[in-house]
């Protein structure tokens, strides 16, 4: 655990980044020239107080100058990253771990985004396709097996997309979840984005259904798909499982 401890740090710093890129993109805000301010009064967070965690666990989860409540979004964010560090640092070969943290990162803002804001990030789905074009020409010795992977991926969701829309008469999806898949089918391939588009159907139905039972009053109808593309796809990733091999008994 030691070994992995600067990967850990070089995490939590990465995350605290994500925090600012999940705040700053959907406001097409400046993410590189704009010092990091609270939301609520505006007042600068010097270096010494916008340290990840730490900062938040000594001011109690409040703004230090308007005592406002900082989100857990942020906290939690730094973790997840320092998390996928680790993990790809302790599990991977180099270039897959690059690969893979380059991904889950930009996985969490997407997800963060769409929470708040029901859109993805065109950019950050065109920065993933780089990323995984790049491993794909140089690194990659089944490049094949990546593009197969997005058109399976877009080739179900996008029937599926199809079907609901003409059944239920509206969009049920967002063509953004579309070109997410491009990318996630690329990164875990053909047989596991299968796997993953029925986990994060899976895995948003009983978010949904549990939501509105705790919530009687205030039904929710939409729900943003990236986070569960996301995860599920993060999940079948680290489980290093080939579906279509495992099915044939390779």
């Amino acid at each position: 655990m030691i070994t992995y401890l600067p990967f850990i740090f070089l995490g939590l710093i990465s995350g605290s980044f994500l925090n600012v890129l999940i705040y700053r993109l959907p406001l097409k805000k400046s993410f590189i020239f704009s010092r990091s301010h609270c939301p609520n009064c505006k007042s600068k967070i010097p270096l010494y107080r916008n340290i990840p965690i730490i900062s938040y666990l000594i001011q109690f989860g409040k703004c230090h100058n308007c005592s406002n409540k900082i989100s857990l979004q942020y906290p939690f964010v730094e973790s997840l990253s320092a998390f996928f560090w680790y993990w790809g640092a302790a599990n991977l070969l180099s270039y897959d771990a690059v690969l893979f943290i380059l991904i889950t990162n930009i996985l969490i803002v997407i997800s963060f985004i769409d929470i708040k804001t029901m859109e993805i990030n065109i950019y950050l789905v065109l920065l993933s396709i780089i990323f995984l074009s790049v491993y794909g020409l140089f690194v990659s010795e089944n490049t094949s097996n990546m593009l197969y992977g997005s058109i399976v991926g877009c080739g179900y969701l996008g029937f599926v997309f199809l079907l609901t829309s003409l059944i239920f008469k509206k969009q049920t999806m967002g063509l953004g979840d579309l070109q997410l898949i491009i990318v996630l089918g690329a990164w875990i391939g053909p047989g596991n984005i299968l796997v993953s588009i029925f986990l994060a159907s899976l895995f948003g139905v009983i978010f949904l259904v549990i939501a509105n039972v705790i919530n009687k009053h205030n039904k929710i109808t939409h729900l943003p798909f990236a986070p569960f593309l996301s995860l599920s796809s993060i999940i079948t990733y680290m489980m290093n499982i080939d579906i279509f091999n495992y099915l044939i008994g390779y």
